[in-house]
């Protein structure tokens, strides 16, 4: 008994940290991808510049 306390202490504690960095990966993936499809959406848009120019 003692034995498998003593081993789950440690294995507990890696899995815990390995929860936490999944968990900070995926908030960076989810705002990449906001930041992504962000700038997708401006890219749609033509600049301010390039609306002057056009002819109507």
């Amino acid at each position: 008994l003692i034995v498998a306390i003593l081993a789950l202490l440690p294995f507990n504690f890696f899995v815990s940290r390995l929860k936490r960095q999944a968990r900070d990966i995926e908030q960076i993936i989810h705002q990449s991808e906001v930041a992504y499809h962000q700038g997708e959406g401006r890219t749609d848009r033509p600049a301010p510049a390039e609306a002057d120019s056009r002819e109507p």
